[in-house]
């Protein structure tokens, strides 16, 4: 066994990976194969009868895909290269190192009893067909789909664990589904313009993300289910059809910034408790209501041009390490940090023409400039009486 270390203590413990897959001694078979019949098979190699085990295998010609039917398992690399062909290798089980399909066209890739991969997944600078891959369990390394036009759907049913990153990039994917994920070291989704739904993860197992989660410009992606336990950053910018995003089991991150989500309406953080960098919502046009009920602490805290939202309503924030900016929300009514002692930074608090109802009562130090909308002269009295206000002052209205 070996853990795997991830955020906050956690560690995510996985069976040692195989070795890399050792070619059993020559008998009579041809040079560069071992028939497993003739052999003992390692622990690493698929026991299963009459098929071969290959050093390397590149798949550059049909004649190919005929003559690798029978493998079912490659000691290191398995490279396609070749246009306009479906490769069928009903029995590989097993790809010691990387398996890549690269600057192809019209390729099919049926791999029904893939279980393991033991370096990277890369489908890259292709015009791919289908990929099918049901019994893929681990990729040891990366999985990378990237500048392929013509993939429309990945599918990856069985994947578990991707021990690198998983990236998207790039692509005319229109479904995007690994619904077994819950280990990976970081998650990106870049430039996909036709993708409608991203399912990753399930909610009956926490995802663990030993990295970051990025999702940038995606403008038909309307729905994304990620029910992520433990991220270092996420990301969301310019997925401008996205309605909801939930990130209902998510209580500790470096960073959250949602930009440009012009349709989110609904955005769900319950159990957040510390964010340790900076928190930004900005452009999020239909967002309605903001409430995360036990955030405590933050970095920046940046919440402007939100033209739908009415309210703020954050009941157990205490402290922020960074700038407080509440701005550009026409019909925001309430603002509601009660038990907000702290900003480390500036307070700015301004063009939100129908704001009224301002509650900051426990507010105490203010680290920088104090800028403020409304009749606050009893607020500005309060914190330079408690622990001050390290620059300027600037308000609409005049104190005596």
């Amino acid at each position: 066994m070996r853990c795997l270390p991830l955020l906050f203590g956690l560690v995510a413990c996985q069976p040692q990976p195989r070795e890399p897959l050792e070619k059993q001694p020559e008998s009579s078979s041809t040079p560069g194969e071992t028939t497993l019949g003739e052999t003992t098979p390692t622990e690493s190699i698929p026991s299963v009868p009459d098929c071969r085990v290959v050093d390397e295998l590149v798949i550059a010609s049909p004649e190919d895909v005929v003559e690798a039917a029978d493998v079912c398992a490659v000691i290191f690399d398995l490279r396609i290269e070749l246009d306009d062909t479906v490769v069928e290798l009903p029995r590989l089980e097993v790809v010691g190192s990387d398996l890549s399909v690269r600057h192809t066209t019209g390729v099919g890739l049926v791999l029904p009893n893939l279980a393991m991969v033991g370096g990277s997944v890369m489908l890259d600078f292709s015009a791919m067909h289908s990929v099918e891959m049901p019994a893929l369990r681990e990729i040891s390394r990366n999985l990378e789909l990237a500048f392929d036009d013509g993939l429309t759907e990945l599918v990856l049913p069985s994947l578990e664990m991707v021990l690198g990153q998983v990236l998207i990039a790039h692509v005319e994917l229109e479904r995007l589904e690994l619904p077994a994920l819950y280990l990976a070291f970081g998650v990106q989704i870049d430039v996909a313009p036709a993708l409608a739904t991203a399912h990753i993860g399930t909610d009956e197992r926490p995802f663990l993300i030993g990295g970051d989660l990025e999702l940038a410009y995606l403008p038909t992606l309307t729905e994304v289910e990620i029910p992520v336990r433990t991220v270092d950053k996420v990301e969301v910018t310019d997925a401008t059809a996205l309605t909801e995003l939930h990130l209902d089991e998510l209580y500790d991150i470096d960073a959250l910034v949602i930009d440009d989500a012009h349709a989110l309406q609904i955005f769900t953080a319950p159990a957040l408790v510390d964010v340790d960098g900076p928190l930004q919502i900005n452009g999020a046009f239909d967002l309605a209501e903001l409430t995360m009920p036990l955030l405590a602490s933050t970095g920046d805290l940046d919440l402007y041009w939100l033209q739908a939202l009415v309210g703020i309503d954050l009941p157990s924030l205490r402290n922020t390490d960074g700038d407080l900016l509440i701005a550009g929300s026409p019909i925001l009514t309430s603002l509601d940090l009660p038990v907000l002692e702290t900003v480390g930074g500036a307070i700015a608090v301004q063009n939100n023409p129908s704001l009224v109802d301002i509650h900051l009562d426990s507010l105490c130090s203010v680290g920088a400039s104090f800028t403020m909308q409304g009749e606050v002269c009893d607020l500005v009295e309060q914190v330079e009486q408690c622990g001050g206000i390290g620059d300027g002052v600037y308000l609409d209205a005049v104190c005596n």
